[in-house]
């Protein structure tokens, strides 16, 4: 596998599904929902044994026991944490041909969960992330409705088809016969959101099809009000594509009626672009190098795993969950192969702030590699500290583990590689830099005093 070097984002999956599922009831950490990629299957859908048996099975790639199970009266359109469905396991624990099969049998992409969201949505959004294959899926096998509107937010797949890097979604619910000229529960125009998403390019190819942009909600015209922001605060930061869609944007809507007042500070070039958007032809896959995960009371910044740093291989990687009172152990493999990569993110929640919590945590984690592997110091700042190893045997490996703390929560995170592969030296390189970067900062309090490890 080859490596990419140079970081494009700095944004995670991983962080933006915890944000979404802070907002809705289910299963508490001392009054903390819990995540759904921190819950296991029994603990996202409880009390349902059937249907967790299916979804290990389709996560496993065993569809002939999926079938058989649903034939046994596994219930496909069963809901659990939050009211989620049963495919949303399927992008937690990416496999793309067992959430298509559930699909074909019959889930269903367009019911609701608590408060918003449903399974089109939910891929919509995190269609960066996952890739474009499981919204395609909902959309051409499980007859997803592109202009569903949620009963209790009003919220329909397009808004969460808004931000920059999620054109591609965009097109393909566009594509599928979604409509643009609609308003939120507000009064606001779609356009709105893709303007305050700074999504310049596709705002103007929806305000060129005609829709009605000077709609008042409330508080009057948000569109003229955000519009006035971004150009008399930001517009002088703009550059290239983003300036170019922003007054291209401006000129068409001063053109078709609507009024601004924009300040001397607005940074209004002298010639705008007459170019029209071109948004089908474009790719817009990207690669994801940091992630966001909340590990008892620590809110932990990492790199991804290695071997997903490449726009082919961000979804390569299967991960296994553990966790009791007091531990959590988060490994990644790679699900196609590869030999000697592996990621694993553990930490530990203890009474004692010293003592050798950190020790045992380290050996816990450098058990997963073999007996008594060595460990040479690489790098140490204010209490973390990143080790090099070399685990030796029949596919011998390099890696990089690092252990570091933030109150009475102690983390621990490694990474291996294959030693003797085309890229080992360049791997070294890069993990060890990035690792240095490992953030461990104060997160929530998850659990009470009783459940510590003494």
């Amino acid at each position: 596998m080859g490596m990419i070097v140079s970081p494009l984002r700095n944004i995670a999956l991983l962080f933006a599904i915890l944000i979404l599922c802070a907002c809705s009831g289910g299963p508490g950490e001392d009054g903390q929902n819990k995540p759904l990629y921190r819950m296991s299957v029994e603990e996202m859908f409880p009390n349902q044994p059937l249907e967790q048996q299916l979804l290990k099975a389709a996560v496993a790639g065993d569809l002939k026991k999926v079938d058989a199970l649903i034939e046994n009266g596994a219930n496909i359109n069963a809901r659990g944490a939050y009211g989620v469905t049963l495919p949303v396991w399927l992008t937690l624990h990416p496999n793309i041909e067992g959430f298509k099969h559930l699909l074909m049998r019959g889930a269903d992409p367009n019911i609701p969960w608590d408060k918003d969201k449903s399974l089109i949505a939910w891929c919509t959004l995190f269609a960066p992330e996952l890739g474009i294959e499981y919204l395609k899926a909902i959309l051409e096998i499980g007859n997803g409705n592109p202009n569903m509107v949620h009963p209790e937010d009003g919220s329909r797949p397009l808004d969460y088809a808004s931000a920059r890097d999620n054109v591609e979604a965009f097109v393909l619910l566009y594509n599928a016969g979604a409509e643009i000229d609609f308003y939120d529960k507000y009064g606001n125009p779609y356009v709105d959101d893709l303007i305050s998403a700074h999504n310049f390019e596709v705002a103007r190819f929806v305000l060129g099809s005609g829709v009605d942009f000077k709609k008042e909600g409330p508080l009057g015209s948000m569109v003229k009000f955000v519009t006035e922001i971004k150009a008399n605060e930001l517009s002088q930061y703009f550059k290239g594509e983003e300036r170019k869609w922003f007054w291209s944007c401006v000129r068409y809507m001063e053109e078709n009626g609507m009024e601004f007042n924009f300040s001397q500070e607005a940074d209004r070039p002298a010639i705008i672009s007459d170019d029209l958007p071109d948004i089908f032809n474009k790719s817009y896959k990207k690669v994801v190098y940091s992630k966001v995960m909340y590990m008892h009371g620590a809110k932990v910044t990492c790199p991804t795993p290695l071997w997903t740093q490449r726009a082919e291989d961000f979804d390569d990687f299967i991960v296994n969950n553990k966790e009791e009172p007091g531990r959590i152990v988060v490994k990644y493999v790679p699900r196609r192969g590869g030999d000697g990569y592996s990621m694993i993110i553990s930490s530990c929640y203890s009474k004692d702030e010293a003592g050798g919590v950190d020790g045992v945590l380290l050996d816990s984690v450098m058990g997963q590699y073999g007996e008594g592997v060595p460990l040479q110091l690489e790098w140490s700042s204010e209490g973390k500290r990143l080790f090099s190893f070399y685990g030796s045997g029949e596919k011998p490996i390099d890696g990089y583990v690092f252990i570091g703390s933030v109150g009475n929560t102690f983390v621990c995170i490694s990474q291996s590689f294959p030693s003797n592969g085309a890229d080992t030296e360049k791997s070294r390189e890069i993990i060890l830099e990035q690792m240095k970067n490992i953030k461990i900062e104060n997160g929530f309090r998850v659990f009470g005093e009783d459940d510590l490890v003494h």
